[in-house]
């Protein structure tokens, strides 16, 4: 199929113009002192090109890709469900307290997954994510088993899971800056 192809040529292209950002989010994984960055900027600038990238670059890593969506927002952790066993919901209706029992045992399964590395989890479009979701990062996040990636558009607000972790230098912020006409060509 000839689009096919051309689309598999696309999505191969290297990345440029950005490798001081890799390198810099590349650094805070290594040292584990940082639980992670939010990649900000306006709609097509790069922010998910630059996640994909991270994410090659942990050969031999364990890695995570969720992406934030209206669809799944309402469903309490929709956009992490294929990272969980599905017998976690058996017996869970959806009331506070089944909610609770839910988010509990999706942190138990997933800090009982820990491996020698943190687990690098990339959320595409963190503010479409749902509030079990949310939550449920957080405290992966501090403690440290897992990396976060999270991508954002620059105009949009930010979660208050997020908005705390980078108001208490848990996370950094990186503005991925539009490509000038001398990056692109």
């Amino acid at each position: 199929i000839p689009w096919l192809a051309d689309w598999h040529m696309v999505l191969s292209w290297p990345l440029t113009a950005r490798g001081a950002l890799v390198e810099r989010i590349g650094r805070l994984y290594a040292e584990g002192v940082s639980c992670g960055a939010v990649l900000t900027g306006p709609a097509g600038v790069g922010k998910t090109r630059l996640a994909r990238e991270l994410v090659s670059a942990t050969v031999g890593r364990p890695t995570a890709w969720d992406a934030g969506h209206p669809a799944t927002k309402p469903i309490p952790l929709g956009a992490l469900a294929h990272l969980l066993p599905a017998a976690l919901t058996r017996d869970v209706g959806i009331d506070d307290d089944d909610r609770a029992g839910l988010f509990h045992r999706a942190l138990l399964v997933l800090t009982e997954t820990r491996s020698d590395h943190r687990l690098l989890v990339v959320v595409d479009d963190v503010d479409q994510l749902d509030d079990t979701s949310l939550a449920l990062l957080l405290p992966l996040a501090l403690d440290r088993s897992v990396f976060l990636v999270a991508t954002i558009r620059s105009q949009h607000p930010l979660p208050s899971v997020i908005a705390t972790l980078l108001k208490d230098g848990h996370v950094t912020l990186e503005q991925v800056p539009v490509l000038g006409a001398d990056e692109v060509a």
